[in-house]
């Protein structure tokens, strides 16, 4: 197959509509020889500081957003245990079987009243309740309320003076933030374990001196308090 031009053209201006139409990759600019530019080497000054200067402020101020987010998700788990009324109710259950039923109120760091009946095999059905003049304070949340506290506070300080410092030395922000947010991990995989529980943690419960009465009770039912384990000192 052959394209004919009509009418004809030069050879020299032929050359040029072709290069015309070719994509710039195709093509073969020339390059004077006294616009040479000489790469300087991967390890020199000139060449490396500049470019980790500005990839050291973008990131610096990339995180600054990832930050506030961090913030905001740690004042929510914040405020879940905040000890505001009316708390929240959890009911107890067994699957399959209600062996075990009830609910229990916790308010901040503390369960407040409850109501848990129980109806084991091994042993006498019994009504388990929850004076609200004592509460039973567990201390693997209020641990938990000190850690996310701390982390809070290491956001807002991350927030409040890694901008600062980014304005001035991005070198010492980043050594700054380095050390906080260290800090801020460790905190957060310290909560983390406690959220996952520990079965050493077992509450005492203590027989109270009020006999059980027929309008509340079924016969041959026990009713029984909630307590806070006693210190093992002040035993008798």
């Amino acid at each position: 197959m052959s394209v004919e031009i009509w009418p004809p053209i030069a050879p020299e201006q032929l050359k040029i509509e072709e290069d015309a139409t070719q994509p710039c990759s195709l093509r073969k600019l020339p390059q004077p020889p006294h616009q040479l530019i000489t790469p300087s080497p991967p390890d020199s000054p000139s060449s490396s500081q500049p470019a980790q200067a500005r990839e050291l402020t973008w990131l610096l101020e990339s995180l600054q957003d990832t930050l506030v987010s961090l913030k905001h998700g740690l004042e929510e788990c914040y405020a879940l245990l905040a000890p505001i009324d009316p708390g929240s109710t959890l009911v107890l259950s067994t699957p399959r079987a209600e062996l075990v039923k009830g609910h229990v109120t916790r308010v901040g760091a503390r369960i407040v009243k409850g109501t848990i009946h129980t109806k084991l095999r091994t042993m006498a059905p019994m009504t388990i309740s929850i004076n609200p003049a004592h509460p039973i304070h567990l201390a693997p949340l209020v641990t938990l309320n000190a850690l996310l506290t701390q982390a809070v506070d290491l956001a807002s300080l991350c927030l409040s003076e890694g901008e600062r410092k980014i304005q001035r030395d991005c070198q010492g922000a980043a050594a700054f933030l380095s050390s906080q947010l260290r800090l801020l991990a460790q905190g957060i995989d310290e909560a983390a374990a406690i959220l996952k529980g520990s079965p050493t943690n077992i509450t005492e419960f203590k027989r109270t001196q009020r006999p059980p009465t027929a309008s509340t009770n079924r016969p041959g039912t026990a009713t029984m308090e909630a307590s806070q384990p006693r210190n093992p000192s002040t035993r008798r």
